[in-house]
């Protein structure tokens, strides 16, 4: 509730997806300057979901809970998920 809470873009503004293909699923989410993209795992296997820069934006990926950072390579975003896991990142 606490990332609710703090960033506006998971209950209002607007919502453009990303991915919806087979297990990958991948939502941007924005409200003012508050860009929030959602990835989701559906197989019970790790994978690795690939984004494009020019439709996120920013220049890396900040995970909401980890704090760890996704730099951008070569346009894209590469995003590893374990089986069934969702992450939030915030664009920086």
């Amino acid at each position: 509730m606490n990332l609710r809470e703090n960033h506006p873009a998971l209950w209002k503004g607007s919502r453009q997806n990303l991915i919806a293909s087979g297990s990958h699923y991948a939502d941007l989410k924005t409200s003012g300057s508050d860009k929030i993209v959602y990835c989701l795992n559906t197989k019970t296997t790790q994978t690795t979901m690939t984004l494009s820069q020019a439709s996120v934006g920013g220049t890396q990926l900040r995970d909401l809970i980890t704090n760890s950072t996704i730099t951008a390579n070569s346009g894209s975003y590469n995003i590893g998920l374990n089986g069934l896991e969702a992450k939030f990142f915030i664009v920086e």
